[in-house]
């Protein structure tokens, strides 16, 4: 009998998730079975698109010309989608925006997946989309999506994992809905806790090409585990109270044992994606060392690094959120530019088409998953009428 991680590995290969690399470079992360039935089972069911709403008003501090207003030449439009809880295997809804120029074909546009941080969206994700959207992108901003009560959940650090399959789960939905016609037409841009999905979402699906994180970081256990953000604090506080750890340390191992999700692992698979990463060097949300290794484990990409001043953490009281704020202020125009020079839009031929090709890199890979499968080895026990069949598809 296959373990997880190995039904895991060769179910990513048939789905055409493995990295454009060489049979042998195909490696496994080491995910909980659960994940399998995420990247193998999951469907977007059905999608309604609302009218279109006027765009928003709200103050921020920013460029003049980048607050949107009545006039922006941007339309928005309400999107749920409903798919399959990856967990609970029920229907479940998300909920998105979608941004386009008036007038424009949105399906044809290059699109960014946009994912907001803890708490969800605020004005400076309104104020990402707007400005992306004006360069010609559309902008699918993801809002909500069932999950856990952290408050009935407080004690069950599996929670962390559903989490992140829900989360990874929410942005397939949406990007069933676009049904982009090539990698290289669809990228995704998250901050903090969104920039550490959009690292999960770039390693696992094939038809994410590009990607903007910001001070995302991999190590889950440590991150939750040592963040100073107010809600992981508290968290931390209650199950150390509870479940009577004797120090943070002995925390962060017993994370270990239960957060098996991490983009640490992921990020070797589908081909290799284009990534401009954001670092702040003092932050204690998103501790600087666990940026680090996200950045270095999608190997030589564009970095950008932020030092906090003190008066701006003295104001804001982060380091982290300081980053965030100098990002959204001064780096649109480079996030766009960087978009424009990755993404492009589809030709007439790929709009006739339909459907996306398959990734080289990931041929490779699912080429060779077959021949394991062909030989009966042990590592995959899945059916040749489940290749045949998840291959259809």
């Amino acid at each position: 009998m296959a373990s997880p991680a190995q039904k895991i590995v060769v179910l990513l290969g048939i789905l055409g998730l493995s990295p454009a690399a060489e049979a042998a470079e195909c490696r496994m992360p080491h995910a909980p079975a659960a994940f399998l039935d995420l990247v193998s089972q999951h469907r977007m069911v059905s999608a309604k698109v609302g009218k279109p709403e006027r765009t928003k008003l709200f103050n921020l501090i920013t460029k003049k010309n980048d607050i949107p207003n009545l006039l922006s030449s941007c339309r928005m439009t309400s999107v749920e989608v409903t798919g399959d809880d990856p967990f609970l295997h029920q229907p479940r809804k998300v909920t998105a925006v979608s941004y386009a120029l008036k007038g424009s074909v949105a399906e044809n546009l290059r699109t960014i997946i946009l994912m907001p941080p803890t708490g969800g969206e605020n004005a400076l994700d309104d104020a990402y989309a707007d400005h992306l959207c004006r360069q010609g992108f559309r902008v699918v901003m993801v809002q909500h999506w069932e999950r856990d009560d952290a408050e009935t959940e407080l004690f069950d650090m599996d929670m962390h994992d559903r989490g992140a399959m829900r989360a990874v789960a929410a942005v397939q939905d949406v990007v069933e809905f676009i049904n982009p016609k090539k990698p290289e037409q669809l990228g995704i841009l998250g901050t903090s806790v969104g920039a550490i999905t959009s690292s999960l979402v770039l390693g696992v699906e094939a038809r994410v090409s590009t990607g903007v994180l910001i001070v995302g970081g991999g190590g889950l256990p440590e991150v939750i585990g040592t963040s100073t953000e107010k809600h992981l604090a508290e968290l931390r506080a209650a199950r150390m109270k509870k479940l009577g750890f004797k120090s943070e340390a002995e925390y962060v191992q017993a994370l270990r044992e239960h957060v098996k999700i991490d983009p640490l692992d992921l990020v070797s698979f589908a081909q290799k994606k284009n990534i401009l990463f954001f670092m702040g060097l003092n932050d204690k949300t998103v501790a600087t060392a666990n940026q680090k290794k996200l950045y270095d484990a999608f190997g030589d990409q564009d970095l950008v690094t932020h030092t906090a001043s003190e008066s701006c953490i003295e104001k804001t009281g982060s380091g982290h959120f300081c980053t965030i704020l100098q990002t959204s202020y001064k780096e649109k125009d480079r996030i766009s530019q960087y978009f424009s020079a990755k993404l492009s839009a589809p030709t007439a031929a790929e709009i006739a088409r339909g459907s996306p090709a398959q990734p080289e890199g990931n041929k490779l890979c699912l080429n060779a998953k077959r021949e394991i499968l062909e030989r009966g080895d042990p590592v995959a026990d899945a059916s040749e009428d489940q290749v045949r069949e998840n291959s259809a598809e």
